[in-house]
């Protein structure tokens, strides 16, 4: 495949897709409708009732030739899906392209829910209405500047997110339903078990699912790396010695209360992860010396520098 910006030919030795998790659904009683679904077809009967299966999460994998290291799994956060990961919204290379030149097995998750997992369109069946974000909580929650310069889109000085790409980042939006973690926790530990031991990368509310799937399979996730976690996992076993946590967090950090507590609630985490005999820490760019980034850490410019930072974090985990 043409290598693009980044610069010469990437081999690839597979790639390919799976589907994992869901669980079997039965719907009866329902009635019977006549669809119309365009001026050339007839209309025709649509019996919904019979059996489906939901709730499964899409795995796209790519291994490059040579491959090297622990395979990383890559999880979304909310109202996106694996697309955040493929392209910036500036057109630059994202991080599964820069982990295979790396020469790391990716594996891009859709959640449930999400892009090509799908969601479930039976009434009823998950009682709770989708949402979406608007460009506007985007634009504070992600900390690109102030409320008041969102008008003028002028963001934080030093951003280092591509505001100018702002309209196309707005196009990775996607529904999602609040509560459908405990949906999506099955589907994540299936697609675990099938990919094998790995290292898991994921996205502000993605960590949650992240550090649920290392407590129950810590014999199959041996690293997790976490950008500006929202999510704990429910319980951590007393014994976590052998496994690597990560967290990772951007600029602006004080002009939000909200990610001030999160900052504070992770570092805590952190310790209480340590405590149990992992190797724990919590990472602030503009402490590292990457000021200037925001909560979409992977599409920011520069953001080859905060992976090869989050790699050099998670590379250590014991055996690799």
């Amino acid at each position: 495949m043409n290598g693009g910006p980044a610069g010469g030919s990437l081999a690839l030795a597979r790639f390919g897709s799976f589907f994992a998790g869901g669980r079997a659904l039965r719907i009866d009683g329902r009635p019977v409708d006549r669809l119309h679904i365009s001026d050339t077809l007839p209309d025709f009967r649509h019996d919904p009732n019979g059996g489906y299966v939901i709730e499964s999460c899409y795995v796209q994998y790519f291994i490059p030739e040579p491959c090297t290291g622990l395979p990383v799994v890559l999880i979304h956060g909310g109202g996106f899906s694996g697309a955040c990961w493929e392209t910036t919204p500036d057109g630059r290379p994202g991080w599964t392209e820069l982990l295979l030149r790396r020469g790391r097995a990716v594996y891009v998750l859709d959640m449930v829910e999400r892009g090509r997992a799908g969601w479930c369109a039976l009434p009823g069946v998950w009682p709770d209405p989708p949402i979406m974000r608007t460009a506007e909580e985007a634009w504070r929650v992600f900390r690109f500047g102030d409320a008041a310069d969102f008008a003028a889109r002028r963001g934080f000085p030093g951003l280092r997110f591509p505001l100018e790409s702002f309209p196309a980042f707005l196009r990775q939006f996607v529904p999602r339903w609040p509560g459908s973690d405990g949906r999506a926790q099955p589907a994540l530990q299936d697609a675990i078990r099938i990919i094998g031991r790995c290292a898991i990368v994921a996205h502000s509310s993605g960590a949650g699912l992240a550090y649920q799937a290392a407590m129950e399979a810590p014999d199959l996730v041996a690293a997790v790396a976490t950008l500006e976690p929202n999510g704990t996992p429910r319980g951590m076993p007393a014994d976590l010695s052998g496994q690597r946590f990560v967290a990772v967090f951007g600029d602006y950090l004080d002009r939000d209360p909200l990610w001030l507590g999160l900052h504070a609630g992770t570092c805590e985490m952190t310790r209480a992860l340590a405590g149990r005999g992992a190797r724990a820490s919590c990472l602030t760019l503009a402490d590292a010396g990457l000021p200037g980034h925001s909560h979409m850490l992977m599409m920011d410019r520069g953001s080859d520098r905060v992976l090869a930072l989050t790699l050099s974090a998670i590379d250590d985990a014991a055996g690799d």
